[in-house]
Formats: C-alpha cells, sequence, structure tokens
C-alpha cells in the first residue's frame, strides 16, 4: 500500500473553509455493497455516495472500526489480501493516529508466530446475529504483533489488602459488590446498563457476590509486593495453578502508560469473590480461597475510507473535519463537529482508487466485562433479598462499574472534502466492524511462548498435540536458533493440560551441549494447566556461555491433555450432586472455569 503523508498539526485552528473557495455542497445518498469472503457468507456494507452540486465529481465513503489484529496489520504497512477484499485497494494515510498506534505496537505489543493450529480469521458482524466470516490462509507461516495478543483476557491480580479484609467479612471502603448471575435464557443477550434487561431464567446456587473496584495507577507501583505477599498465603496445592509472577503484566503497563498514572474512573475493573462453589463441599484455591482478576480492554482504530467514483483522477485539496484538544485517555465523545480545513497534505486519487484515513484509537470494555456486570435489574433483587449477607463495612455499595469506550491519542473526524475550488459534505454512514482475531482450532494446548533479550513473548505455537490422555502421553522437543531460556505456557481451550518437569539443552558452537533443569520447584508428578492458567519458567545460563557460544536451544516437555467435554461426560455424578451450601451463598463465578474444572477433574 502507498501511504501518504499528513503534515502536522492536524488542524490550523480557526481557518474557516470559505477563505477563497466556491461553496458546492453536494448530495449523498445512502448506498450498500455486498461482499462475499466465501461461498453462502455475504456481508452488507453501508456506504454513503456523495456527488457535488453542479460538477461530475463524485466519491463514495465507508466508515470502519477496525479490531486490533486489522488495525496492527494497516499501521505495519502490510498489503493484507482479506482486507483488500472488504476495503478494496486502498492507501494507508500516515497521520498522528496511525502513528500512535504504531508506537504503542512497538512498545507493548505481542508478537504470534501463526503455524500448525494457530490461524487467523476475518469476520464482519451484520444485523443481529448475522456475521460473515473467513479464515486468513495467507498469514499462515507469519508473524503478527497485535496489543491484545490473542484477544481478550481475564489475568489474576494479587488484591491482598482487599482479601484480607473481605476474609473478616468486612467490605473496605473503595471496593463495591455486585451481584453475577449465570443467566440462562434462551436468546437473550444482556444489555449493559439496560432497566428493561432482566434474567428470567437462573438458579440462585449459581449467582456470584462479586466485589470490585476501579484498577489506578498505586495497583502498577504496588504490583511485584503484593504479588510476594499473595504467593506467600497460597497453600501448597494451589502454588503451581494460582501463583502469580511479580512481574507487572503487559496490559497494565500499556494501561500505565496512555493514563500517565491517572487513571479514569472505571477504565479497568477489578473484580474478586470466595472460590466457595455450591455445587460441592470443595473450597480453596486462590489466596486464602478469594481470587481477584480484571478483564483486559477491546481495543480498535477507526478510520474514514474515501474512493474517487468519478471517470478521472480528482484531487483532494483539503479534508475538512474537526480534532480533538485534548489527546489524553479519555471518555469517547458522541462525536467531534466542525468544518475547519485540517492540515493535511492534498492527495491525487485515480478512477476507482481509494484512501483510508485513520481517525482514532478506542479502548473499548470487554465482552467479558460487559457480560459480568449486565441484569442490573434482577442484581438489584438479589441484593434486595440477600442484602450484604453478613459482610459489615461500604454494606451499601451494591452497584455496577460504569463501563464506556474510551478514546487515546489524536483524533480527527472527516466531514467532506474540497476539489477544484468545489466541496462535499460527507453523509455519516453506519461504521463497518471488521475483526480480525488469532485463534487456534480445537485440539491439544497449551501454548508455547518464549522470549530472548528483549521483554517481549512470542508465541512458538501448540505443543502435545498428538498426546490425547493419559495413554498418549508423550515428549516433544522444540528447537529455537540462538540461546533461549525464558519460557511460559498458556491454556487457551476448553482442556486440561498436564505436564512433567521440562529440560533445556543448550547445543554450543564448540560442539559440546549443556542440559539445564529450570529454575522453578516441580512436584514429582509434574504441574497441571487448566482453561485460563499460564506458567512461566526459566533456566539459568552459566555466566561462562555467551549468548554468541550457543548454536541452538532444545526445550524438551512431558504431558498430556484431557478435553473438558470427555471430562465431563466421564463424570456422570455432577449433574445430580445434592447442594451441600443453602441457595443464596456465595456460589463461584459461572465465568470462573478453573474453579470449575477442581470440581469435576478431582
Amino acid at each position: 500500500m502507498k501511504n501518504i503523508t499528513f503534515r502536522a498539526p492536524l488542524i490550523v485552528a480557526g481557518f474557516l473553509l470559505a477563505t477563497n473557495l466556491q461553496l458546492a455542497y453536494g448530495q449523498c445518498q445512502e448506498d450498500t455493497r455486498t461482499v462475499t469472503l466465501k461461498k453462502d457468507n455475504v456481508a452488507r456494507l453501508k456506504s454513503a455516495v456523495c456527488k457535488a452540486d453542479g460538477s461530475d465529481v463524485r466519491v463514495k465513503v465507508e466508515q470502519y472500526r477496525f479490531s486490533d489484529a486489522a488495525a496492527s496489520i494497516i499501521a505495519s504497512g502490510q498489503i493484507l489480501k482479506a482486507l483488500v477484499n472488504v476495503v478494496g485497494k486502498f492507501r494507508t494515510a500516515k497521520n498522528d493516529v496511525l502513528k500512535t498506534y504504531a508506537d504503542l505496537l512497538s512498545e507493548f505489543g505481542e508478537t504470534t508466530v501463526l503455524k500448525g493450529d494457530y490461524y487467523a480469521s476475518l469476520a464482519i458482524p451484520g444485523d443481529k446475529d448475522d456475521v460473515a466470516s473467513n479464515d486468513i490462509a495467507e498469514l499462515q507461516g507469519g508473524k503478527l504483533r497485535t496489543l491484545t495478543g490473542a484477544g481478550e483476557a481475564n489475568l489474576d491480580y494479587p488484591a491482598i489488602e482487599e482479601i484480607r479484609l473481605l476474609r473478616t467479612k468486612v467490605i473496605p471502603t473503595g471496593l463495591a459488590y455486585f451481584y453475577e448471575v449465570a443467566c440462562r435464557d434462551q436468546s437473550e443477550f444482556p444489555i449493559i446498563h439496560d432497566d428493561k434487561n432482566k434474567c428470567f431464567k437462573f438458579k440462585p446456587s449459581e449467582t456470584t457476590m462479586l466485589f470490585w473496584r476501579s484498577m489506578e495507577s498505586t495497583d502498577i507501583t504496588r504490583y511485584s509486593d503484593r504479588a510476594k505477599q499473595y504467593n506467600l498465603l497460597l497453600k501448597p496445592k494451589d502454588r503451581e495453578t494460582y501463583t502469580i509472577t511479580p512481574a507487572v503484566p503487559r496490559e497494565l503497563r500499556l494501561y500505565e502508560y496512555i493514563s500517565k498514572g491517572a487513571w479514569p474512573k472505571d477504565f479497568v475493573t477489578l473484580a474478586g469473590y470466595k472460590m466457595v462453589d455450591g455445587c460441592s463441599d470443595y473450597t480453596g484455591g486462590g489466596a486464602l480461597g478469594w481470587r481477584f482478576t480484571f478483564h483486559t480492554r477491546s481495543i480498535f482504530m477507526d478510520a474514514t475510507s474515501i474512493q474517487n467514483l468519478s471517470n478521472k483522477p480528482i484531487t483532494i485539496d483539503h479534508f475538512i473535519g474537526a480534532s480533538s484538544p485534548d489527546s489524553t485517555l479519555r471518555p469517547l465523545s458522541s462525536s467531534l463537529d466542525g468544518a475547519l480545513r485540517l492540515n493535511i497534505e492534498s492527495a491525487m486519487l485515480a478512477p476507482g482508487e481509494r484512501i483510508l484515513v485513520p481517525t482514532r484509537i478506542a479502548f473499548a470494555p470487554s465482552v467479558g466485562s460487559v457480560d459480568q456486570f449486565s441484569y442490573l435489574q434482577t442484581a438489584a433483587q438479589l441484593f434486595a433479598s440477600r442484602g450484604s449477607q453478613g459482610f459489615t463495612g461500604n454494606t451499601a455499595a451494591h452497584k455496577a462499574p460504569d463501563l464506556k469506550e474510551f478514546v487515546y491519542g489524536p483524533e480527527i473526524s472527516i466531514s467532506g472534502i474540497s476539489t477544484a475550488n468545489t466541496t462535499i459534505n460527507f453523509k455519516e454512514t453506519t461504521k463497518t466492524a471488521l475483526n480480525i482475531t488469532i485463534g487456534a482450532d480445537s485440539g491439544s494446548c497449551p501454548i508455547l511462548l518464549f522470549r530472548q533479550s528483549s521483554d517481549q513473548w512470542i508465541s512458538s505455537g501448540k505443543i502435545l498435540q498428538t498426546a490425547k490422555g493419559v495413554a498418549g502421553e508423550t515428549s516433544e522437543t522444540i528447537a529455537f536458533p540462538g540461546l533461549v531460556s525464558q519460557f511460559r505456557l498458556e491454556e487457551r481451550e476448553p482442556e486440561v493440560a498436564r505436564l512433567r518437569r521440562p529440560t533445556l539443552t543448550l547445543r554450543l558452537r564448540n560442539r559440546e551441549t549443556l542440559t539445564l533443569t529450570p529454575n522453578q520447584p516441580f512436584h514429582r508428578d509434574g504441574f497441571e494447566l487448566l482453561w485460563g492458567d499460564a506458567f512461566e519458567f526459566s533456566f539459568d545460563v552459566p555466566e561462562s556461555v555467551s549468548g554468541d557460544s550457543v548454536m541452538e536451544s532444545r526445550l524438551e516437555i512431558t504431558g498430556y491433555y484431557d478435553r473438558y467435554s470427555e471430562v465431563l461426560a466421564s463424570n456422570t455424578d455432577v449433574t445430580v450432586r445434592p447442594l451441600s451450601k443453602p441457595a443464596s451463598s456465595t456460589c463461584v463465578a459461572n465465568s470462573d472455569i478453573r474453579a470449575f474444572a477442581r470440581r469435576v477433574l478431582k
């Protein structure tokens, strides 16, 4: 894609468009075009065709919301056929919005190697539940660096101060609570903060007394110390699963950077609960039986596409619109209104040619956080009947966070263009969501990640793919060029992986080999990863061995996996086990797969 360079600043404040221009405001008509992703999989895109009065100049305007992976591809300058098939062949304008996204990717991105079972797919949501989608085969074998990695995540946080007070049945100041409902209504999808939205079918035993608060900058500065205290309180049987690494997660470092230490209220929500399962006698997990997590934000880049529909080239002399004077992290405003001349370099478009102009970077609530705090009317009714369930302290604070969208960095809106002394005003069009996601086919996990000199994790793909069931336990060796001694395992699918202690063999250039064992202690029977778990381990390389002296690092790991569906099918008593706790007791969150798996796998 050929790039157009934009000059900063984006707006010359106060420069009115009327100066020396013949005003001929055009007419716009709504237009719909179809895009076929694959057979019988068609998406309909909304656009507007605008024409200048008294002129044969016509342009088509479309608005897009690109998911993190799609935006990352655009920001890196890659030409992706799957994107071209939807948007059309386009040139990308290099402006401050795009530069900001690229800078964030460089500093906080995670690289995924798309090989083996790893894949990328493109989806265009439509009306109601219609989604047109298709896999992107052209990315296979390559690398993709994104801000959200393999997608939204629900990560543990060592909320040691809250846990200690809650254990004494005291709700601390600043901590609110909410009754989360595991709704079973058919074709019902929660609408956040809609008073009419109510769950009609749910089990009282499948509700959770969820304690929450907004996260802030001090949660970063105190993270490492809190993690150490948290880990000391874990029971020996829980240390492999619930130990929290003292290093601050990449996602939290990103939020601290964009907020400049001043986190907006409800930007990131920390939520926790007592890990007591109302369907069995199992208690435990987490520090002192409590677990706190936070959902990562969904990241998007919005953009405007302008296509020349005329039968001759046109020159866009000026882009018209508005710009936000604020580039800090801020709530999304309804719109940017204005008709000022944006100080953007002119661009010539051949017949049929498009230019794509990035307009803003948005941080939206994740699907998980929206689901977690839905059904407000039902939650209020539960609160009226249950109250604070014996907790003292901040008992009046039963509420949900205000989950809204935020914008970071430069932001512009394009409301028109001027060409050949003619002004064409655009009609606002419906925004098309274009989502590219990274995933993995069903089958074995976990995912193996590694890192070298930088602090960025790179995915190496799945391991132990043929090791299904204990009878299929096998060993696998993964080779890396050069010196690699830091690794991370993540379980991203509904299954449990059981792994033995790994070893690392270094092949040196002098033909010697060196076998190392991990720094972390391992039980004799190895360790277990459940859906959502992650485990980091590393190897101490002798000081006498330099990185340049290592030709190859070979990691050997042994283990197998079981799918949750098969485990459940073999546990016939799960659905008939009587409740051991009263229906009003705090139960494990419906979304906590780890606690669920502990119940059926113990």
